[in-house]
């Protein structure tokens, strides 16, 4: 006898089917935003501005009391880089935290702004701000972990700015001498947390900027590079290339410093959260404005709106 066309034992064998539980632990990156790169100015070529600092970065898992809390989510966003002759805005601090008790959890602060000429960077996250450079003038912004980006030497017609401080490097000086160039940001966190197996990077230092008078010079000016690839690049004082580059999206990377005859330093890439866990446990059963981006045999949910979100599980 069949009930619908459905035969009474494969009835049995699907309501026999276990209910999965919540995971035990999950896995989690947070990545806070990325400071904005300094501002130079249109009026000077003796003004370089230092790249942003990354923002901070834990990797690690929860692994007690999983069930019956609801966790807490922001993914802070990336500062803004400045506008004539002016120090970048840090970034924002990303969290995963314990909503029931508002206790617990995981945080880290944003990256410190870079600054302009003749000013420390600012200190925050995993990278500070670099310094800018005047004049053989070098200082740099602390903070907690890789906290240092360094303003290098130089004269006043060869002025070159330190990169921002990254999640496992310091951002490098600015070089002012005959091969001068701005500083390199310094290098960021790889993770293979996003899909299971592709190794990426995050936290970037944003690189200095180098604003010489190309006109007046025997080599060609250049910006120092963005941490690992995904901090801002930084400008150099050509017309064709002087602002300072944008962090990569959603990595928390720096934004490079501008360099004279153009005052934009590069924004601050927007923090991001990531939860990872095996598929032999069930989906949350609170979930709210997260990307699914599952794959394999992971259960991968990941957090870029600045709004914040949630996740959580009950027994």
């Amino acid at each position: 006898m069949s009930f619908g066309g459905i035969h009474p034992f494969l009835l049995k064998k699907a309501a026999a089917a276990p209910a999965l539980d919540p995971p035990t632990s999950v896995n989690y990156l947070i990545v806070a935003g990325g400071g904005g790169g300094g501002g130079s100015t249109t009026s000077t070529y003796t003004v370089a501005a230092g790249g942003g600092g990354a923002g901070g970065s834990l990797a690690g898992a929860f692994g007690e009391t999983i069930p019956d809390i609801t966790w807490y989510v922001t993914a802070g966003a990336g500062g803004a880089g400045a506008q004539n002759y002016s120090s970048g805005t840090e970034g924002y601090a990303s969290e995963i935290t314990d909503l029931t008790t508002y206790w617990g959890g995981e945080s880290c602060d944003g990256g410190g702004g870079g600054a302009e000429s003749q000013y420390d960077g600012v200190g925050g996250g995993c990278g500070g701000g670099s310094g800018g450079v005047l004049s053989g003038s070098a200082s740099g912004g602390a903070a907690s972990g890789y906290g240092d980006g360094y303003g290098g030497g130089g004269s006043a017609t060869h002025v070159a700015a330190g990169g921002g401080g990254g999640a496992t490097a310091v951002g490098l000086p600015g070089v002012g001498t005959a091969s001068h160039h701005g500083g390199n940001g310094g290098a960021g966190r790889s993770s293979t947390i996003a899909d299971g197996s592709t190794a990426l990077y995050y936290a970037g230092g944003g690189g200095g900027s180098d604003s010489q008078d190309p006109s007046t010079s025997t080599t060609s000016p250049a910006g120092g590079t963005g941490g690992s690839g995904v901090g801002g690049r930084g400008g150099d004082g050509t017309d064709a290339d002087p602002s300072g580059v944008n962090g990569a999206t959603n990595t928390g990377s720096g934004g490079g410093g501008s360099a004279a005859p153009d005052y934009s330093g590069g924004n601050g890439a927007d923090g991001v959260v990531f939860i990872s866990y095996s598929t032999d446990y069930r989906v949350p059963d609170t979930l709210t404005d997260a990307t699914d981006v599952s794959t394999g045999s992971l259960r991968i949910y990941k957090w870029t709106d600045t709004s914040g979100g949630e996740f959580g599980w009950t027994t």
